[in-house]
């Protein structure tokens, strides 16, 4: 499913058919000009732990990274320095089904879904207690959703990789997937 939906066609992606991780590198999803999107039904099998999230600059519609200078924040972007920043996800989850697991990129939302809090609670549980910290990462591990993502080539130092980058996240719907599994298997015994 080359040249898939583009960034304002949100009806197109809704009708996007459900991808394993082997058919979306077997079709060669993201290698055109155009990122290509997909969803795909996968587990988080992994989860980088470390570096969750960033300090962002607060101002609205900036969410730019800002730096520390002599306990104050600053954003170079804005040029307005700040006591505290605001903190976003970002981090990267490898995630699998029966085919095969990829490394998937998530931003903030996804984050907030994943987690159940927003970043800058999971920054001040990391810094008050590690183990804690470490509990809610664990527990959001060998969880499956339905991932919405975009597949798009890049290079980086003169090498050409694939970045997967999550766009949306739902909750399995089981009543939903047994009526598909179900028609499946009707499909497949006529």
């Amino acid at each position: 499913m080359q040249g898939g939906a583009q960034g304002g066609d949100m009806q197109a992606r809704q009708a996007d058919p459900s991808k394993t991780v082997a058919q979306v590198r077997d079709e060669g999803l993201g290698e055109g000009d155009k990122p290509d999107y997909f969803s795909t039904k996968a587990t988080i099998v992994y989860l980088k732990p470390d570096n969750l999230a960033y300090p962002a600059c607060p101002n609205e519609g900036c969410n730019k990274k800002v730096i520390e200078e002599n306990g104050q924040w600053r954003c170079e972007k804005c040029d307005t320095v700040f006591g505290e920043p605001s903190y976003r996800y970002i981090f990267t989850v490898a995630v699998g089904d029966h085919t095969g697991q990829m490394w998937v990129q998530c931003f903030n939302e996804i984050g907030e879904q994943i987690f159940g809090r927003p970043a800058r609670e999971m920054v001040a549980l990391q810094m008050a207690d590690e183990n804690q910290f470490q509990k809610v990462v664990r527990d959001s591990m060998f969880q499956t959703y339905n991932f919405r993502c975009r597949a798009r080539a890049e290079v980086f130092n003169d090498v050409r990789r694939m970045r997967y980058t999550a766009n949306r996240l739902s909750s399995i719907d089981y009543v939903k997937e047994a009526a598909n599994l179900s028609g499946l298997i009707d499909a497949y015994s006529n």
